[in-house]
């Protein structure tokens, strides 16, 4: 590491106040396990500690219609329960801390190696003031540190004790291991989320590319299988564990959408109002939708992986069955490796604005939805879908953006008109990073 801004140790004050926040709002605060922004079927702590008390007392977890944590989490989780009971509590903010560090050292790796491949490549002579600068990569560490800590998204998401948390410092090992070109370690962490919840086996995808500049059949059989084994390895020990009810109460319940409790999704008013015999048809069109834009994006980011991973965790946090804040907020903090786009993004401020306001009045409408009755289902869905809509336009303001930078790196910009004249491009960038 160059700097001491680029070292754990000169970032301590912001891991300091990352775990500031979240004992304040801990202590102080109200009880967030509740929220249905935060807290689904899928992650609920509730329904984790109604799992593993269901487990104690001899019976089968998923005979019911309330737990859908894999059988492996009850048994991690009542593994701790017994053992260090003390560690429970504070287990979130140190999961939290782990996250950070690993994202820390993540984009550190991602933007050196953007720093490296411009420093070889022949960039146009107009485009030189956009690529990476030392003191950018300097101050990466920082930037991602303070984007995961301070995000809301992730500190309720960590009050609300939810395995969300887990899960995102599972996916950062993740990505950790695309940067570092580990593929039994990536494909191993892979297998991991895939088990939990199914749709982050599209990282397989970015893994492969990250492995191997090019990506030949050989390279995606090889990460294939060894990505295969550990999922079955984990499918296996679960049935050694449960038997097989936990497939159907764990995949079926994710693929079919049975609950429809309000979240911060749009599965769950569509289905509210179809009627029955229309069920299935939708369900397989919504289940395609989030998987279906894996092709397109894979032919285009092939090269960025880094990129590819945000964008494909982007859109499963968007339009996946049971989404909550705290997957929100860790796509987020993946931009601060891709600041260098924000020169190039024109709707920075309408999304901004967009995803405060909607984080602001969904509490608000959904409280008088439910507790009040003044307002009705169509209030707090009207809500939903902005913010879904506010989050589809960051992810295409940020590849539009990297198309943008892609272009000027190449041919400058300015370009000849017909009469020979020079002339400045249409994709003028807002301002220089």
């Amino acid at each position: 590491m160059t700097g001491q801004s680029d070292s754990i140790i000169g970032l301590v004050p912001y891991y300091v106040l990352g775990v500031l926040l979240r004992v304040g709002l801990w202590c102080l605060g109200p009880d967030l396990r509740d929220r249905v922004e935060l807290s689904t079927p899928l992650n609920s702590h509730k329904r984790l500690v109604e799992g593993v008390m269901m487990s104690k007392l001899g019976y089968d977890p998923y005979s019911g219609v309330i737990v859908h944590e894999t059988p492996l989490v009850l048994r991690s989780y009542l593994f701790l329960q017994e053992t260090a009971p003390k560690y429970l509590e504070p287990m979130h903010i140190l999961m939290d801390i782990a996250t950070a560090i690993i994202l820390q050292v993540n984009a550190k790796a991602v933007v050196q190696h953007l720093f490296n491949c411009e420093k070889f490549k022949k960039v146009h002579e107009e485009a030189k003031e956009i690529t990476i600068s030392p003191s950018y990569l300097e101050h990466v560490p920082k930037y991602t540190v303070i984007g995961f800590l301070c995000n809301p998204y992730i500190i309720a998401n960590c009050v609300a004790k939810t395995t969300t948390t887990f899960h995102n410092l599972i996916l950062s090992i993740v990505l950790l291991s695309m940067s570092k070109k580990q593929r039994f370690i990536g494909a191993f962490f892979l297998a991991i989320p895939a088990y939990l919840n199914l749709y982050t086996i599209m990282l397989l995808v970015p893994l492969v590319f990250s492995l191997s500049s090019t990506s030949t059949l050989r390279e995606f059989v090889k990460t294939g299988i060894i990505f295969i084994c550990f999922l079955t390895g984990l499918l296996l020990w679960s049935y050694s564990v449960s038997g097989s009810n936990f497939i159907h109460s764990v995949y079926g319940f994710i693929l079919t959408v049975p609950e429809l409790t309000p979240n911060m999704g749009l599965f769950w008013y569509f289905f509210t109002e179809m009627f029955e015999h229309f069920r299935l048809f939708f369900i397989c069109t919504f289940q395609v939708n989030v998987f279906i834009y894996l092709i397109p994006l894979s032919i285009k980011l092939r090269k960025e992986p880094y990129l590819l991973s945000l964008t494909l965790l982007s859109l499963i946090s968007i339009f996946k069955s049971y989404p909550s804040y705290g997957d929100v907020g860790f796509y987020l903090s993946l931009l601060s490796a891709s600041l260098h786009l924000v020169p190039f993004m024109k709707q920075t401020f309408f999304v901004a604005n967009m995803l405060l306001v909607t984080t602001v009045f969904g509490p608000i409408l959904f409280q008088l939805w439910i507790y009040n009755g003044s307002a009705n289902a169509n209030y707090f869905f009207a809500i939903n879908f902005v913010f879904g809509t506010a989050q589809i336009f960051l992810v295409t303001d940020v590849l539009f953006a990297q198309v943008k930078r892609e272009f000027f790196l190449d041919h400058g910009f300015t370009k000849k008109n017909e009469q020979g004249k020079l002339e400045q491009t249409k994709l003028k960038l807002n301002s220089s990073f």
